[in-house]
């Protein structure tokens, strides 16, 4: 492929992505190549690593930034964005997005589960824009549209109906989109987009939020 060609089909992929910004359409990446040099062992060691508590203390109250969910065999590790031992792909990512994103706050969180058996969150939505980035393990990731009328998403608040249960509420909400992810694969999920991830097996996950007022969809 000549360069030309190249820069062309770059443009192509970059329109596609401001476009499905801009519509509040999910987004699929495909695989970015970034995550192969780390492994299970980086993973232990970042968990390990990590802060239990946010030294930027608000208001005098502590806020915890390591979650173990033994209920959901789970570990969640809060603020990486803040973290200067990052791998470089993931400062890469970062930059970028706060390049692109000017206008808006990005977080990192990073998700882990162990073994198969292991759970995640109901079928939810976020109050911000979501990056999700896959880096060890598999999940199956699902979107989905509720049947039901339900509240618009609120900037500070959580309604009842931000979250569905995937075989209670079946009623309630319907499967639209559904993939397995494999490492290196990202996602662009809009503000509000109902999702769903089931663990297949050991895995690691960062969620990028594209946080604040301003929706990006307004000036990107």
């Amino acid at each position: 492929m000549s360069g030309n060609s190249a820069q062309s089909t770059t443009s192509v992929v970059n329109n596609k992505f401001l476009n499905n910004v801009r519509t509040g359409t999910p987004h699929l990446f495909g695989k970015i190549n970034k995550v192969k040099d780390f492994g299970y062992i980086d993973w232990i060691k970042l968990i390990e690593t990590h802060p239990l508590e946010d030294l930027n203390k608000l208001e005098n109250k502590k806020k915890q930034l390591k979650l173990y969910k033994p209920e959901k065999d789970a570990i969640e590790l809060r603020h990486l964005e803040r973290r200067g031992s990052m791998p470089e792909w993931f400062k890469d990512l970062l930059g970028r997005m706060e390049k692109t994103f000017y206008k808006n706050h990005i977080t990192a969180l990073g998700f882990g589960s162990f073994g198969p058996d292991a759970s995640s969150f109901r079928i939810h939505r976020d109050r911000m824009d979501v990056i999700y980035l896959q880096v060890l393990g598999n999940v199956k990731l699902s979107l989905w549209r509720p049947t039901v009328p339900v509240n618009p998403v609120h900037n500070t608040l959580v309604s009842p109906e931000d979250t569905f249960h995937p075989r209670k509420d079946s009623d309630k909400a319907e499967k639209f989109w559904e993939r397995v992810f494999n490492p290196d694969e990202l996602l662009w999920i809009p503000r509000g987009t109902y999702h769903y991830i089931e663990p297949i097996n050991t895995r690691l996950a960062i969620s990028f939020g594209v946080e604040g007022v301003i929706n990006p969809m307004s000036y990107i």
